[in-house]
């Protein structure tokens, strides 16, 4: 398992990480309740004790029949993500351990400490995000949840707000923003080789230094017109970042409106005609559908310059409705989602990936080692996202 360099390897059984991760994923989520075991005010040394070998045993014994997740930290305290149709059985178990820790002698101060507490994460999750903040400062991560602190904080994009924006733009240089991610090739937990380097904008080093008090992902249909605009932009700002990157295999992500422009083709001529069979033109599942007949056009033209086209923005939801042979696309991307670890959802990613073959299927937004791990277990091996980058980094 992938493992964050800062994590010793016997500390890589706890959950600090994931349980930040797994915040993230159902953040504005309504129907998830949390349960907070503090064993960590109640026994000095807890990841030593019965009490602490008692709990795990009841929550796994209660999560073999539950999509719920248990979550052990360092500091011997347990925090249990549940759907809030078990509240009443999560509160029964906390009663229960209440009852079972009271009557330890391994206890120290049971009357003076509440021995757990339950959440609504959808009203409480600024507590529980803080929490999480909390244990991953302790044992030295937390710039680990910097990132997400920030998102938090901004306000959301409005119409307004965009408008201002698009204006702006004019006057940006966004070369500067300019950035690239590995796609990856790993198996058996490591990486075999890198074949796609994807050129993007990097919207959170645009946030910070166009419109910083602003969460340009707030909205999605919006946040898709941004990204529309950034669209038209990229290719003159990879022309002027230097001729380098046109010799070699590369991925953008482009609208379909961007391909059939004249930026395009202007782009088109800097290409060297050896390299166009290595390089890659990304186009978001949502624009396809937006105007068949456009893309269809767009698709034409790549196809007679030799370029791959890949389809992305496809979602557990969407994929039923995907041919990749009848759209005439090379590579498909599915955005990693951590319900895919629900045993109907998995069987459901499992048949896609042998029916699509994982040499034409990456799993992309792999922002941690879990969507990796994940990822493997259901036959990918095909992976993109700022955890795979961040191990690609260090090897």
């Amino acid at each position: 398992m992938f493992v964050n360099s800062k994590i010793s390897s016997n500390e890589a059984s706890y959950d600090e990480i994931k349980f930040i991760d797994h915040l993230q994923s159902i953040k504005e989520t309504k129907g998830f309740g949390g349960l907070h075991i503090k064993l960590s005010k109640l026994i000095k040394d807890p990841i030593n004790s019965q009490s602490y070998q008692v709990g795990l045993r009841t929550f796994e014994k209660f999560t073999q029949h539950t999509d719920s997740k248990l979550f052990k930290f360092r500091s011997g305290d347990l925090f249990y993500i549940f759907h809030l149709t078990e509240l009443d059985d999560v509160q029964k178990i906390a009663l229960k351990l209440k009852d079972i820790f009271g009557n330890s002698s391994e206890m120290s101060s049971i009357a003076s400490v509440d021995i757990y507490k339950i959440y609504n994460l959808l009203i409480d999750f600024d507590d529980v995000f803080f929490l999480a903040q909390n244990i991953l400062e302790r044992i030295g991560l937390g710039a680990y949840c910097n990132k997400f602190k920030e998102d938090i904080a901004r306000e959301p994009l409005t119409p307004g707000k965009l408008e201002k924006l698009e204006t702006a733009l004019e006057n940006v240089n966004l070369s500067t923003f300019l950035r690239q991610q590995p796609i990856c090739v790993i198996m058996n937990d490591k990486i075999v080789k890198t074949i796609l380097r994807e050129f993007y904008v990097s919207l959170p080093d645009f946030q910070k230094q166009v419109i910083p008090k602003t969460n340009l992902t707030s909205d999605f249909w919006l946040f898709r017109y941004l990204t529309r605009l950034l669209n038209k932009r990229i290719l003159s700002s990879l022309e002027q970042s230097g001729q380098k990157i046109f010799d070699s295999a590369f991925c953008l992500n482009l609208s379909v409106e961007t391909i059939l422009s004249s930026q395009f083709m202007r782009f088109d001529r800097n290409i060297k005609s050896s390299t166009r069979g290595t390089i890659v033109i990304e186009v978001d599942i949502a624009d396809v559908y937006a105007d068949i007949g456009s893309f269809l056009s767009a698709r034409q033209y790549l196809k007679d310059h030799q370029y791959k086209l890949c389809l992305s923005g496809l979602t557990l939801k969407s994929l039923p409705f995907i041919n990749r042979e009848m759209l005439e696309v090379d590579l498909l991307k599915l955005i990693w989602n951590t319900n895919f670890n629900e045993n109907e959802n998995a069987t459901i990613v499992k048949k896609y990936v042998n029916l699509i073959g994982s040499e034409r299927f990456i799993l992309y937004h792999c922002d941690s080692y879990i969507s990796v791990e994940t990822g493997q277990i259901l036959g990918f091996t095909l992976f993109q996202g700022r955890y795979v980058q961040l191990i690609g980094d260090k090897k």
